[in-house]
């Protein structure tokens, strides 16, 4: 298996589509393997740096990021790489299963990149075949108020 950062340099569609999203037992929609992916893969880009931004530290959500289903027991992490974060799997998922990260984690990657950051409410739909899916508004305001929800359920 190539490493992460080999795979990136090497690939000339970095981060191919390994996932499509469908509706989810979890909440609403999720995102799901379309093919068996094994412990350390990369997925695909969870946040990417914002164009417009004056800053380093200002993201734009992607599809995947904002399909992809909270658990206290993820199947994904992410990991910064360049001006970007990308989802990484973190055991084994077969094809068809749910993807899943820790909401608390997203925030932890971000703020370990600096203190002043913004996660912008935009969806960049960027996963091949479901550009024109639309995709519902959040129910929280920000990231902070939904790992406060997950938090109070606990």
């Amino acid at each position: 298996m190539k490493s992460f950062i080999t795979f990136l340099h090497e690939s000339s569609s970095p981060c191919g589509c390994r996932h499509y999203f469908a509706k989810s037992p979890t909440a609403g929609i999720g995102s799901f393997a379309s093919e068996d992916v094994h412990e350390n893969e990369m997925l695909f880009p969870f946040l990417k740096r914002s164009q417009d931004a004056t800053d380093d530290a200002t993201f734009d959500r992607t599809d995947f990021c904002r399909l992809t289903n909270h658990s206290y027991t993820p199947n994904t992490m992410l990991i910064p790489f360049g001006k970007d974060i990308y989802a990484v799997t973190i055991k084994r998922v077969g094809k068809g299963k749910e993807f899943t990260i820790n909401y608390e984690d997203i925030l932890k990657t971000v703020m370990s990149m600096g203190e002043n950051f913004e996660i912008r409410p935009k969806v960049l739909q960027i996963t091949p075949g479901f550009e024109d899916m639309h995709i519902e508004d959040d129910t929280y305001k920000s990231l902070f108020d939904e790992i406060n929800y997950f938090r109070s359920m606990r």
